[in-house]
């Protein structure tokens, strides 16, 4: 005989259900992790890109050393009058070989023509070696200026030293400046570049390459912070100019935003907060602070007896 049970003796049915409420709730927690969560994520990200910047900076500083092992001596800074910075002799010493072996070194191109050296110089801007860009840049990729469609954008500088406070020839300019790389007049005589006996100041106290952001937007603080690599039409163009698309100055404070905006263009700078990361002459890499002692700055960029810039 089957038992009778009563509907008010069932056990009460569980309701699986969210109420409005309770959703907005999760969603609010939820909203808080993210918020806690999100500056620590890219806190990290920004860590591994400042790391890998670092780790090219410390690359290149290395096929320098490697360039001045073979020619004994460094690098040109700049070609005035050629067209061609540091960056294009490195190429052979950073795995790129085949590429060094299509430059003209020996016939003059434009930058605009259609002949075989034209050609080449134009696949030379255009050429992608992550090893010359640091991560934490972002876009753009590439860039079209100086009449040059899809320049590469790089963001390494050579040091000029600590007393070119402007970027073309001349009086306290990137040809006569006091750091280890200097523009040479190619279409004349050119200047022998530097030795590493020529850095009185000591290899580990003076700054080789730096850090420097591409800005080519007004309203972001430069339209003419311009960083280019391989091959320069602007120093191309008679005894050449605008030599910060290669090399940087140490006479300005780092990560400047106020003044001139020809100012900006010479001084290091970066994307990491608070200060640059540089490359000494010794191949070791250090992160310069913003706040440290602009005489201290000063000094670093240039590679015999401290020398101060005057103005």
């Amino acid at each position: 005989m089957t038992e009778d049970v009563s509907l008010s003796r069932l056990p009460p049915r569980h309701r699986l259900a969210m109420t409005l409420v309770e959703l907005l709730v999760v969603i609010a927690i939820v909203a808080v992790l993210v918020a806690v969560l999100l500056p620590a994520v890219q806190a990290v990200r920004e860590a591994g890109r400042r790391l890998q910047c670092q780790h090219h900076l410390r690359q290149i500083a290395l096929a320098m050393h490697a360039y001045h092992d073979t020619h004994r001596r460094f690098p040109y800074g700049v070609n005035a009058g050629w067209g061609h910075s540091w960056s294009a002799h490195l190429l052979p010493y950073v795995e790129q070989a085949a590429l060094a072996e299509q430059i003209p070194w020996t016939e003059r191109g434009w930058w605009r023509g259609t002949d075989p050296y034209s050609r080449s110089l134009q696949q030379l801007v255009r050429t992608r070696i992550p090893l010359f860009r640091c991560p934490s840049q972002g876009d753009p990729l590439t860039a079209d200026l100086n009449q040059m469609t899809q320049r590469y954008v790089t963001n390494y500088l050579a040091c000029a030293g600590s007393d070119a406070t402007h970027d073309n020839l001349g009086p306290h300019g990137m040809d006569q400046s006091n750091g280890m790389f200097r523009a040479a007049l190619f279409n004349r005589q050119p200047q022998p570049p530097t030795r590493i006996s020529e850095v009185i100041d000591g290899t580990t106290h003076t700054v080789m390459l730096g850090e420097a952001t591409f800005v080519v937007n007004e309203a972001a603080g430069c339209w003419i912070c311009d960083r280019f690599y391989l091959y320069h039409p602007n120093a191309d163009s008679g005894d050449g100019m605008d030599f910060s698309e290669a090399l940087g100055s140490t006479y300005y404070p780092s990560n400047l935003r106020t003044g001139s905006e020809q100012r900006r263009e010479l001084a290091f700078s970066s994307y990491h907060p608070g200060g640059v990361q540089v490359a000494h002459a010794d191949g070791s890499t250090h992160f310069f602070q913003d706040s440290s002692d602009l005489a201290v700055w000063h000094a670093l960029g240039s590679m015999r007896q401290h020398d101060m810039p005057t103005e």
